[in-house]
């Protein structure tokens, strides 16, 4: 019979046992395909990890040491920021010495003094070595918390505080993000010759400091292995630590750095020893946490 010009048997042929099982065969493989085209798509959507997931992996396995960690990241290519805790300001230790040669460079370029030659090779010690006693010759002899006031003030560094001592000055991650990001734009006020010094100098970083201190602990551990920073092929491209037992008797570690040859991402890692452990633990804590965030597969800013 026909329907609208299409044939239709009234006696429609039944299919062999051998068409039909072959039938089912073929039904079957599609099915396995698409299914497993579909595992497939499933599993490379889940693999893609971005930064946060890291730094969020980062907090879960500080919290199981017991260690206090706050953690910015700014990929400055795309504008995208991640972090925990990051708005949470904490003592800055040796890190505020940024802001000590940040001042003394900004007022003497604005004809307040003249810095003598001992002074530079003393802020390069300072930068490069975190040498205390620079700081505290510049501290005493320069204004003291003023100066932090000054730097917070041109930056605009929404969770700092100036203290009566330069290391407990009080800084967040996010601040120092945007510090360096502030400063490598050449938006916080300061020429480009006071701005070229300072990260020269970080881009010189040693690997201890005036104090015998081993500087090479959680983002440069993690990402370079400590080679020397700024040179040829290397990540880190600028690093200023801080290190210090606070009064309570928890002892701190502060890793901020200039990641890729022209700043492309700026890393921020805090942490705080649990109350009776040992500067050893902290400073264990600081480079797996780090290491979490950055796996040693990863060249930063590669990912989302």
């Amino acid at each position: 019979m026909r329907l609208g010009g299409v044939h239709f048997s009234e006696h429609p042929q039944v299919p062999r046992k051998g068409s039909l099982v072959n039938f089912r065969r073929v039904i079957a493989t599609i099915a396995v395909t698409l299914s497993a085209a579909l595992s497939s798509t499933h599993a490379t959507a889940s693999s893609i990890v971005t930064v946060q997931n890291r730094i969020d992996s980062a907090k879960i396995l500080a919290d199981q040491r017991g260690t206090t960690t706050e953690i910015a990241y700014l990929d400055r290519t795309t504008g995208r920021f991640s972090g925990a805790d990051a708005r949470h300001a904490v003592q800055t230790a040796s890190v505020v010495k940024l802001f000590i040669a940040d001042n003394l460079l900004y007022r003497e370029s604005k004809g307040e003094f003249v810095l003598s030659a001992a002074d530079r090779q003393e802020m390069s010690i300072m930068l490069q070595s975190s040498d205390d006693t620079a700081a505290q010759d510049f501290w005493t002899r320069f204004g003291g918390s003023p100066m932090v006031t000054d730097v917070i003030h041109r930056y605009q560094l929404g969770d700092a505080s100036a203290e009566d001592r330069w290391f407990d000055t009080l800084v967040s991650p996010a601040d120092m993000v945007r510090y360096y990001d502030q400063l490598l734009r050449g938006n916080g006020g300061l020429p480009s010759a006071g701005r070229d010094f300072i990260l020269n100098n970080i881009r010189q970083y040693t690997t201890h400091g005036t104090d015998g201190y081993d500087q090479c602990f959680g983002v440069p551990h993690a990402v370079d292995g400590c080679a020397r920073t700024g040179t040829p092929g290397h990540i880190v491209q600028g690093v200023k630590q801080g290190w210090m037992q606070s009064e309570d008797g928890r002892y701190i570690h502060n890793s901020t750095d200039v990641l890729g040859p022209s700043g492309t991402v700026i890393s921020v890692i805090f942490t705080q020893s649990p109350l009776g452990d040992s500067d050893d633990y902290d400073r264990e804590s600081i480079n797996e946490i780090a290491a979490s965030v950055f796996p040693s597969d990863l060249t930063p800013g590669s990912d989302k």
